[in-house]
């Protein structure tokens, strides 16, 4: 009776160490599958939001994954919100109201910072008779102006900063290894591209090739002029928490504005 409550008692010891065998293997399974499903797709998202929250304008790449769709849709979410938030400010206005939300909120009294740089405005000729006659049609005249202006600038060391309805602002800032000699070469450069863009453009040839345009001002060709002048100026965010905007304040970037008006007066593409 003694030895088989013996090896009674050894089975007992031997079959509850199996089972917290199974129980441990059985749990730290669970444990990963918890951190791999659970866990982790959670901390991502977190991280995200904290990155999003403390700057909305940086530029993230959007995530793929086939085991945890619901978190990665929503991550993407905020990427592409961030995405659409850069674009609409552009880079220099994403710079700008970068500076002004180091504390996760636009604050708006903060200073503006002084730089040195070339302000560039682009003007479509002829805006007032091409609205009055393509209507709404001429918001392909605009943007296809667009893209060639910003396309030839951000390939040129230039970034594009307003798009003031016929108008374009470009700013060229002297950056680390290129001078600013370099970067008025580099603006007249691009403007030289879209003055040969903008002719060879089959779209902007086909909007100026209308009948109703071709009647109100015979031989019409679409056509911009240029200011181009180098000063200081303001760079700051401007607006209150209704709308903001990036910009520059300076007598400067007016003066390039009044240039631009008047090559109208003289018929030439360039004023500087």
């Amino acid at each position: 009776a003694r030895t088989q409550s013996v090896w009674r008692a050894v089975f007992n010891i031997i079959n509850a160490s199996i089972l917290l065998c199974v129980a441990w293997f059985s749990f730290h399974d669970l444990d990963a599958v918890v951190r791999s499903e659970v866990l982790q797709p959670i901390e991502n998202l977190l991280r995200t939001i904290e990155q999003f929250s403390l700057n909305p304008l940086r530029r993230f790449d959007e995530r793929s994954s086939k085991l945890h769709p619901e978190t990665v849709k929503v991550e993407n979410s905020l990427l592409r919100l961030g995405s659409l938030l850069g674009v609409t400010l552009g880079e220099a206005g994403c710079d700008i109201i970068s500076t002004n939300m180091m504390s996760g909120r636009v604050c708006f009294n903060m200073p503006g910072k002084v730089v040195q740089a070339f302000f560039g405005f682009c003007d479509i000729r002829n805006f007032t008779d091409i609205t009055e006659i393509l209507t709404r049609d001429v918001v392909k005249v605009v943007n296809t102006f667009a893209a060639i202006v910003h396309t030839s600038a951000k390939e040129n060391h230039g970034v594009p900063n307003k798009n003031i309805g016929d108008a374009f602002l470009v700013v060229w800032k002297p950056k680390q290894g290129i001078s600013a000699s370099q970067m008025a070469e580099s603006a007249l450069r691009s403007y030289v591209r879209v003055i040969v863009e903008a002719q060879t453009s089959h779209r902007l040839s086909e909007l100026a090739s209308r009948p109703e345009i071709q009647a109100r001002i015979p031989g019409f060709k679409m056509r911009m002029g240029f200011g181009l002048h180098y000063g200081w100026a303001i760079e700051c965010a401007i607006g209150s928490h209704k709308k903001i905007d990036a910009s520059y304040l300076s007598p400067h970037v007016n003066l390039a504005s009044r240039l631009e008006a008047a090559t109208k007066q003289y018929g030439l593409h360039f004023g500087w």
